[in-house]
């Protein structure tokens, strides 16, 4: 029915909204959530993110600060495994197959530096440089190989399963008849 309203194509997300208030059913479980499907009039829409507060545990892991005050941790920049081609090839002196690796680069970190369609053309190691000039590669100081700093974000995107609305009030003014 809504495909008829908004047209073919237009639905976006169903929303699960758990509330906090529990039910109390003798003949079949509670039903604890409401579920809002989410559609769009046009294929052009705002799509504003919305995002959450990480868990304070999450965040201890980041436990280093960059010269800009970026909270980050250091990650591997390569994975197990030998590869040919360029994952598998020397970067800046260090070759990953030497140990047994490969190059394993964030490809949406590169994303949200220079954008889907032009890092989609780029190799693994033009990936590693252009990870190197927006300074998201860590040198140890050791010597040894170069990490990936996963730098903490905005927060957690709010996903499409919303547990923390508290119920309504019955006199509350939201309350509107809506069915």
């Amino acid at each position: 029915m809504l495909d008829g309203i908004f047209a073919e194509g237009r639905f976006l997300n169903e929303i699960i909204w758990k509330r906090t208030g529990a039910h109390s059913a003798a003949q079949r479980w509670g039903d604890v959530h409401d579920s809002i499907l989410l559609f769009s009039k046009s294929s052009k829409y705002t799509w504003n993110k919305v995002y959450t507060d990480y868990d304070e545990s999450y965040k201890a892991r980041y436990k280093h600060v960059d010269e800009s005050g970026r909270r980050w941790s250091d990650d591997n920049l390569t994975a197990p495994g030998v590869r040919n081609g360029d994952s598998g090839a020397a970067w800046r002196g260090f070759n990953p197959t030497d140990k047994g690796n490969h190059w394993k680069v964030s490809s949406s970190a590169v994303v949200e530096l220079i954008g889907q369609e032009k890092a989609a053309k780029l190799s693994t190691t033009e990936k590693l440089e252009v990870l190197e000039r927006h300074g998201q590669i860590h040198w140890p100081k050791s010597g040894g190989f170069p990490r990936f700093k996963r730098v903490l974000g905005k927060g957690m995107p709010l996903q499409d399963v919303i547990t923390d609305i508290a119920p309504l009030n019955f006199q509350a003014q939201e309350r509107i008849g809506y069915p």
